[in-house]
């Protein structure tokens, strides 16, 4: 019982939103929990395809159109959020760009395995980024994300 109650002390809960205007496309975590969230693996999905880093990310969405100019990522995998802290997961000011995710926001998918300081694993998953796309958080055994659909921030 003692055990049970140490592991609910610092219990992590991560969710996934999103924010769009005309200038400007957030997605990003937000973690409610009571302790911090480890972020092991994430994996980000267009059309159900587990894309390997931003480059792909924006080649899929649209091929023609150069790499954006106002961006802002952030590192994905391996960090530690804080309990009641928010991770920016992607920025993008330039327009052309904005426009690109906002039209096709329901074509990206998010999933997040992290752990608490106890090694209890949870899954976080957003299955579009329309605002009214769910956020479903659930305990699991161990990572679910397989190596070769972990996202990797580089854009080189």
């Amino acid at each position: 019982m003692m055990e049970e109650q140490m592991h609910l002390s610092v219990t992590p809960r991560l969710s996934l939103g999103t924010s769009v205007s005309n200038e400007e496309f957030n997605i990003g975590m937000l973690n409610n929990g009571i302790g911090p969230a480890e972020v092991v693996t994430t994996e980000i999905k267009i059309d159900d395809e587990p894309m390997p880093n931003w480059q792909s990310v924006f080649h899929k969405l649209d091929s023609t159109k150069n790499y954006p100019k106002g961006l802002s990522t952030s590192k994905l995998n391996d960090i530690l959020i804080g309990e009641q802290k928010y991770w920016g997961i992607i920025s993008i000011t330039d327009t052309t760009w904005v426009k690109v995710f906002a039209k096709n926001k329901s074509r990206i998918s998010i999933r997040i395995c992290y752990k608490s300081l106890f090694e209890d694993w949870y899954e976080v998953t957003r299955n579009t980024m329309e605002v009214k796309g769910a956020v479903v958080t659930k305990k699991i055994e161990k990572n679910t994300i397989p190596p070769q659909n972990g996202f990797w921030r580089n854009t080189e």
